[in-house]
């Protein structure tokens, strides 16, 4: 006879069904997460790779610098207003300066390789980079941006997921406490028929019947199992919240280091204002008569720096927004 069973099935087969789409949205979560580490990576060497460009073409600058200085103590020493000394140390200088520009144009190179690696492209594809450095982006208010990570990190979502699983499965242990409630439905088919006098024919009957089986003794098994059920829901609550705390500390740190990022900026380019002026009235001097060549080349040397300084100062505010956007959930690219 076909038999339907309530209660204690039911709930067991609504919260399994609720767990698989938990273990659905959490596949999906985790998905997010790896793509959002690829991304991640990608935009970090991307940047890299602009400034690597950016030092490339401030090494030609100060080699041509190196060259035109050169050329004149070349004038200088032909006409016998130097000695020889100090025409060889500006030799040296260009020297050193052509053999970085050699190290940066490979360093350049590799460093498009690495992004081709990242994206998959062949190790061959030269990849020029469109964008500059720019400046930092302003921030947002704290508040804002940590209840943006809370909101969209994947990690998050992952772990609530987590949550529910071990939710749904105390809710399955606590069934095994309801009793089974058996519905029983039968008809049979009788010849001859002993509702009309026995005739050969057929005849039927309905049969129905209610059973239930109300679980009294277990030898404590199920109370195990839900306080181990429960155990697992405590300890997927404990995991969310030290998440949510690790995101929140995450989130501060990379807005620190963005707002040290911008003040690094911001004293890179006064002390790059300051070494400029400096290279000029170095220049100015020499021209005149006024200064040695060893003070233009310091001059020089400290505007290269200066100018150095600066691209490494706006990479590493590039690199600490995406971290910012990464910490806070948003898309990135």
């Amino acid at each position: 006879p076909p038999v339907i069973l309530i209660r204690r099935y039911e709930r067991k087969i609504r919260e399994t069904y609720k767990m698989a789409g938990y273990g659905k949205r959490a596949a999906q979560a985790s998905e997010r997460v790896e793509q959002s580490e690829v991304l991640y990576q990608t935009e970090e060497s991307y940047w890299r790779l602009v400034s690597l460009k950016e030092k490339v073409t401030l090494v030609k600058s100060y080699v041509a610098l190196l060259e035109k200085l050169n050329s004149d103590l070349d004038n200088l020493y032909a006409e016998g207003i130097i000695i020889q000394n100090d025409k060889l140390k500006a030799t040296v200088k260009l020297n050193e300066a052509q053999l970085n520009l050699v190290k940066a144009e490979n360093g350049y190179r590799l460093s498009q390789m690495a992004l081709c690696q990242v994206v998959g492209l062949p190790l061959s594809t030269m990849v020029e980079p469109t964008d500059t450095l720019g400046v930092a982006i302003p921030l947002q208010g704290t508040d804002a941006l940590i209840d943006s990570a809370l909101l969209n990190r994947p990690e998050i979502d992952m772990l609530d997921q987590t949550v529910n699983i071990a939710q749904s499965g105390v809710n399955i242990m606590r069934s095994r406490y309801l009793p089974n409630i058996g519905l029983t439905a039968n008809y049979m088919y009788m010849n001859p028929n002993p509702y009309n006098g026995m005739k050969e024919e057929f005849g039927g009957d309905w049969n129905v019947g209610v059973a239930i089986n109300i679980p009294i003794f277990h030898w404590n098994d199920r109370a195990h199992t839900l306080r181990a059920a429960k155990h697992e829901h405590a300890v997927a609550q404990l995991k969310k919240e030290e998440a949510t705390e690790l995101i929140t500390l995450q989130v501060q740190q990379a807005m620190f280091k963005v707002s040290e990022s911008a003040k690094r900026i911001e004293m890179a380019q006064e002390n790059l204002k300051k070494a400029t002026e400096n290279l000029r009235v170095a220049t100015d001097a020499f021209d005149s008569g006024m200064l040695k060549a060893t003070d233009v080349l310091e001059a020089q040397a400290l505007w290269q720096d200066a100018y150095s300084t600066l691209i490494d100062a706006r990479m590493e505010a590039r690199l600490n927004e995406v971290f910012l956007r990464k910490a806070t959930g948003v898309k990135i690219r």
